[in-house]
């Protein structure tokens, strides 16, 4: 499936919930926005490494890791780089 002007949009809103949650140390928020990430993302072909980095992301936020620990920029990073390709996928 080619991805959605919305899916990209909702994607990178989310991203910038999980800055300010990760910056803020809002474990339980956190934890929402890298499942509603990972659902985004499962309808989108060739989607899988993204989806392998918000699942550990994820874990790590349930895991108890300290937040400063969980890694916000590579996180941050990986998002960026993911919104980007998404976005050359947009129909």
């Amino acid at each position: 499936m080619l991805v959605e002007s919305t899916t990209v949009s909702r994607l990178g809103v989310r991203a910038a919930d999980l800055h300010i949650s990760l910056a803020t140390d809002a474990r339980d928020a956190a934890g929402r926005v890298t499942t509603d990430m990972v659902d985004l993302l499962q309808p989108v072909r060739f989607s899988d490494s993204m989806r392998a980095d918000y699942v550990d992301v994820r874990a790590r936020i349930s895991g108890g890791f300290p937040m400063s620990q969980i890694g916000m920029v590579e996180a941050l990073t990986a998002g960026a780089r993911h919104h980007s390709a998404v976005r050359a996928a947009v129909t």
